[in-house]
């Protein structure tokens, strides 16, 4: 799984001619670690199709490897993972506790709950089940609502934990909530990790010596949920989210603070406040998520530009209509953040391709001016600003789009999402003869769907072709 956060940046400014910077290292092992925020014995590894076939002998050795394992099953509802039953097979005969994930594709709250329901009939022996939203794909209705009700729909399918993967900025920026969720599974990969995370996603350059691939790697918070939370097989113990159904409000709403509300809160302290601030109006300036009272987000007042405080959720009132988050800073750097984006890049220097997006990490292959690279992810850093492509080996390569709020290395030209388009499949009908008949190959028509040229197709049976 690789996190991505979906937001624009400014252009860049003049500082570096060719990215050579760093010396070559092995990708982080997927070892024991520790956090101050909470110890954990073993790391977390989250596998799918490109970690390739695991094998009976590898799922016993990441038994004692890893306090448990997460397998995506699906691309949406369409696309079920190759690698996925052969995994929790052998998962399941070397006692390997596993959760699973989907990567979610809905593009709406009804589709979100048909993904939901697919994800737990095809892995019903899983430990949890997590919702691996980090795209927008939304055509109808909210992308919260959407979530929501995936969780909802998932709710109701089990007792087992219901987990939500996604990133701080993107979390606050279009999800807002948690509700119907037992805990939040972060992807953050700035030492750090906010708001209310049970499972902390800090890498996607991990290593696991049982699968000898590289890896994501998270840790466990253990000071929010022990290991054994998340692989036990009831509900004993598991913490009902749902309960904290007050939130979802995003970055620039304007806000008031309810009468009788005596004290700030920033999830560790508590001040008191003073009555003369409860009459102001103030701008939400940062969230994070939160299972306390009745809320799941603490949320960071602002006015003028000025930090005031931090409140629960239930204790404000939204104002009017949503401002616009305040993005003026002393400095033309953007924050660090990734999200996805779909383009091209076009050199115009001499640039390295390395195995993460950082000048420390093993530099791999080379581009050159006058060649191109389509990419899909873009990482900004506090130094450079990266991009992220699918190599021809199936791992990913990352190359430097330019300095942080300086020079660029190039041209970059996002593509245009195209308008969506689907055939139902007929009786006789072939991949040759649908691709004929639109105008498109085999191969493109076979890759929007997630399938291969030899998959078996059935009347009725929708097909995107464009």
């Amino acid at each position: 799984m690789k996190f991505s956060l979906k937001k624009a940046i400014a252009g860049v400014s003049v500082l570096f001619g060719v990215l050579t910077l760093g010396v070559s290292v092995k990708p982080t092992q997927a070892s024991a670690v520790s956090t101050s925020k909470g110890a954990v014995v073993k790391p977390v590894i989250d596998i799918s199709e490109w970690q390739g076939s695991v094998s009976l002998s590898q799922a016993k050795a990441m038994k004692y490897e890893n306090s448990f394992v997460i397998v995506r099953v699906q691309y949406g509802s369409n696309y079920q993972d190759v690698q996925y039953k052969n995994t929790i097979s052998n998962l399941e005969k070397a006692g390997t506790p596993y959760g699973v994930y989907s990567y979610s594709r809905y593009v709406n709250a009804s589709d979100a709950k048909q993904e939901a329901k697919d994800l737990h009939n095809r892995a019903k022996n899983a430990k949890f089940y997590a919702n691996d939203a980090e795209e927008l794909t939304t055509t109808s209705g909210t992308y919260s609502s959407a979530v929501t009700a995936w969780g909802k729909k998932m709710q109701s399918l089990t007792n087992k934990p219901v987990i939500l993967y996604s990133g701080s900025w993107f979390y606050s920026r279009y999800i807002g909530t948690m509700s119907y969720y037992d805990a939040f599974w972060e992807a953050n990969y700035n030492n750090t990790y906010y708001g209310d995370t049970s499972l902390w996603q800090y890498t996607d350059s991990g290593y696991s010596a049982a699968l000898k691939r590289g890896v994501d790697t998270s840790k466990v918070i253990t000071s929010k949920h022990p290991v054994s939370w998340w692989i036990g097989s009831s509900a004993a113990g598991k913490q009902q989210v749902n309960k904290y159904n007050v939130g979802g409000y995003k970055v620039g709403d304007k806000v008031k603070i309810n009468s009788g509300v005596a004290k700030w809160d920033d999830g560790a302290t508590t001040t008191p406040i003073n009555k003369s601030v409860l009459s102001k109006t103030y701008t939400v300036s940062q969230i994070k998520t939160v299972t306390k009272g009745k809320s799941n987000q603490l949320v960071l007042l602002s006015s003028n530009g000025k930090t005031v405080g931090w409140v629960l959720a239930e204790h404000i009132a939204k104002q009017g209509s949503t401002a616009k988050p305040n993005t003026s800073t002393s400095s033309s750097k953007a924050q660090s953040q990734t999200y996805n984006q779909n383009g091209t890049f076009y050199p115009n220097t001499t640039l390295n391709v390395r195995t993460g997006a950082g000048t420390g990490y093993s530099k791999v292959a080379t581009y050159f001016s006058g060649e191109s690279v389509q990419y899909n992810q873009v990482i900004i850093k506090s130094d450079y600003v990266w991009a992220r492509y699918l190599r021809s080996n199936g791992y990913y390569g990352y190359i430097a789009l330019g300095v942080n709020g300086g020079e660029s290395y190039g041209k970059r030209v996002v593509n245009k999402a195209p308008a969506r388009v689907y055939y139902t499949v007929k009786s006789g009908d072939s991949f040759w003869k649908i691709a004929n008949d639109h105008g498109t190959t085999i191969s493109n028509l076979t890759s929007l769907n997630g399938l291969s040229m030899y998959s078996t197709i059935y009347p009725g049976q929708s097909l995107r072709i464009k």
